[in-house]
């Protein structure tokens, strides 16, 4: 059983005690896609990013994130014009058009992009936000982690299941997710809460559901892998494939790539092609949480007593500094 398990009320409580070019998001691969400079997002982040806190997003020039939930920022991609938007507490961002929604101890919230307008649209504890056109999809922390939607604007606050939901990814009309109380088990059901169904039998986290194929991290009992090791496999559950035999964290698939923590050599941050091949260390920093937008890795640094920072690094290794 992996025994990694992270929650946004775990860190929501941290967080309390401690106070590229332009592109759009493919529905339907769950990726970002180079576009047009004035393409508005239509998916507010990827479910990599997602699944690690959503400290950081992007929409066009402009990059979003929180320092470790704490405040709203943004700063163009070419590090020029940085601002704070907002004090508060500021976790699963996405960004659509004017809006950034994002989920804090009051529930979940949308801002618009200058800072102005906040406004409550429920009062739930909200895990893992994906919003999908007019869709905010979240697991329920205050419903036993059921899976959930919500219009972005308030309306309609719907279950669409009776098991706690981890790890989503909405692709389409398909909405992935971990199941805790099945073994972690990776399930899909239809956005309208119809026809759920079991993936895998293997214990998964960290789910990307990618052009056709679920990455994650996880167990197969059918070779005696190491625990958490990367897979792939197709949507219908067919194809398992291991691509490492590592310890690995926080697997986030971006722009072909699939970068992770490696267990092995300290937390470091890693990366390797999609078919498990190329694989090169990016950082030397003990590395978690970590968020791709455009070609920067946003990423916590724990420092030798375990205190963390923000920090950024170049998908490419270069260019390392702290967020200040």
């Amino acid at each position: 059983m992996i025994i990694f398990r992270r929650t946004i009320a775990l860190l929501l409580a941290a967080v309390m005690f401690l106070s590229l070019p332009a592109c759009k998001k493919d529905i339907d691969n769950n990726e970002i896609i180079l576009g047009p400079e004035n393409v508005i997002n239509s998916r507010g982040n990827t479910a990599g990013n997602t699944n690690n806190y959503g400290f950081a997003t992007i929409q066009g020039n402009w990059i979003y994130y929180t320092n470790m939930g704490n405040n709203l920022y943004t700063v163009r991609i070419d590090g020029v014009g940085k601002a704070r938007i907002k004090e508060g507490i500021f976790l699963s961002l996405n960004v659509v058009g004017e809006w950034i929604y994002f989920s804090s101890d009051k529930g979940v919230s949308r801002i618009r992009t200058d800072g102005t307008k906040e406004q409550q649209l429920n009062n739930n504890i909200a895990n893992y936000l994906n919003v999908v056109d007019d869709w905010i999809y979240y697991s329920n922390g205050d419903d036993g982690g059921h899976l959930y939607r919500i219009r972005t604007d308030g309306r309609d606050d719907t279950r669409l299941n009776r098991t706690e939901s981890e790890f989503i990814n909405v692709v389409g009309d398909i909405v992935y997710y971990c199941d805790p109380d099945d073994d972690s088990n990776i399930y899909q059901i239809n956005t309208d809460g119809t026809s759920e169904r079991r993936v895998n039998r293997d214990d998964s986290e960290f789910i990307n559901v990618v052009g056709g194929w679920i990455y994650y991290a996880g167990e197969d009992d059918t070779d005696n892998s190491p625990v958490a090791s990367i897979y792939k496999m197709r949507t219908d559950g067919s194809d398992i494939t291991r691509l490492n035999d590592e310890g690995s964290v926080g697997v986030n698939v971006s722009e072909g790539w699939i970068y992770y923590s490696n267990d092995n050599d300290g937390g470091k941050i890693y990366r390797m092609n999609v078919d498990g091949t190329r694989k090169m260390k990016i950082n030397d920093d003990k590395s978690d949480f970590m968020n791709v937008v455009g070609d920067w890795i946003y990423y916590i640094r724990y420092g030798i007593n375990d205190d963390m920072e923000l920090y950024r690094i170049r998908t490419n290794g270069t260019e390392r500094e702290k967020v200040r």
